[in-house]
């Protein structure tokens, strides 16, 4: 059985909410005492490592290789076939789903790590495209699951939802300690 198979959506999507309230309230004591920023970016490198690290076993170690490598280069292909003549296919709106969900709290990480550099959303995105593709690449090399564009789409969207989260959060802790 595959970790995804067993996960819940209500549970995945109580944990995010619960991470939001975490990083607004990382952001507000940031701003409230200065001299907690060294330990508000520990925390967020902390959760960097936790997340790579289960990121890295429900795409790699979790999973059993196939007899053969399979992919799919069809950009859009899950979106096209959401509907089928039984109605709304579940089971590829899961897969949808939770590719984006795995790949939200990386942009809220990457967005901590990158802050102060000149252009931390390209740097955010580039470093979250270049995950997603090898991520891919090895999963068609390795035979672990099918490797296709669909993930690559998913993923990077994910990433864009937690960067504007994290964004977000930023601003609303600037407003609110004002």
């Amino acid at each position: 059985m595959q970790i995804h198979e067993m996960s819940s959506m209500p549970v995945l999507l109580a944990l995010m909410l619960l991470g939001y309230t975490g990083v607004l309230a990382m952001e507000i004591l940031r701003r409230w005492r200065t001299r907690w920023e060294k330990c508000v970016h520990r925390i967020y490198l902390l959760g960097l490592v936790l997340d790579l690290s289960a990121y890295l076993a429900v795409t790699f170690f979790l999973r059993s290789p196939e007899p053969s490598a399979r992919f799919r280069m069809a950009p859009f292909y899950s979106l096209l076939h959401l509907l089928d003549e039984n109605g709304l296919h579940l089971k590829i709106l899961r897969e949808m789903v939770l590719n984006v969900i795995l790949f939200v709290p990386l942009g809220v990480l990457l967005g901590e790590m990158f802050r102060k550099t000149e252009h931390p959303f390209g740097y955010v995105v580039l470093a979250g495209l270049g995950m997603t593709v090898l991520t891919e690449v090895f999963q068609y090399i390795l035979r672990l699951g099918l490797a296709e564009m669909d993930d690559v789409i998913h993923n990077m969207a994910g990433l864009l939802i937690g960067w504007a989260a994290y964004s977000a959060a930023q601003s609303a802790a600037e407003a609110l300690t004002k």
